[in-house]
């Protein structure tokens, strides 16, 4: 049986949501999240408690985002995991990662499952 997340307690209803903040069916954003005036959220996803979400945020699906994580302008996120108090500030990539509790990235920092080498 599957559960449709956005349904859960403490998520933010779809009508407090910026007009120009695009949230996919399956997301669950809590209550207390910062959110900015425009970016994209496809889930399935889950934004944690006091998270701030800056402008441009793009969040491609298979995302939990834990407590009081900073996801930054310009950010993108797929298939990825951050724990608590992660920064990812601006202008980021994570795909395919986990980012343990207190990481934080400079701007640019990119993440992928592809190799630098371009080995196989």
């Amino acid at each position: 049986e599957s559960v449709n997340i956005s349904a859960l307690p403490c998520a933010r209803p779809k009508d407090e949501l910026p007009p120009a903040l695009f949230v996919d069916d399956n997301v669950f954003i809590h209550s207390t999240a910062v959110l900015p005036h425009f970016g994209t959220i496809h889930g399935p996803a889950y934004i944690g408690r006091g998270c701030e979400l800056r402008p441009g945020v793009f969040v491609r699906g298979n995302v939990i985002v834990g407590p009081h994580c900073v996801v930054g302008n310009s950010t993108e996120l797929k298939n990825c995991m951050l724990l608590a108090n992660v920064q990812v500030p601006h202008f980021n990539y994570v795909g395919d990662s986990i980012l343990g509790t207190g990481s934080h990235f400079g701007a640019g920092v990119v993440t992928a499952n592809v190799r630098l080498d371009r080995g196989s």
